[in-house]
């Protein structure tokens, strides 16, 4: 799986912590489970989210934006 980088990385973060979330749920997706499908390391989830909770609001910020 190739590595994400800069804004294509974040991109990866919400589109795929948006399918997870939908699939298992906030406490059935960890923030391992997101940096997998994405293909980024934790460093690259902590440059973006500050938490898993900051990575759920912009999850809906996009959905109400869609």
């Amino acid at each position: 799986m190739p590595k994400n980088t800069g804004e294509n990385a974040k991109d990866a973060l919400i589109r795929e912590g948006t399918d997870l979330l939908r699939h298992r749920g906030y406490v059935g997706t960890s923030v391992d489970d997101i940096c997998t499908a994405a293909g980024v390391t934790k460093g690259a989830f902590f440059h973006h989210f500050e938490s898993k909770e900051a990575l759920v609001n912009a999850v809906f910020q996009r959905e109400k934006v869609a």
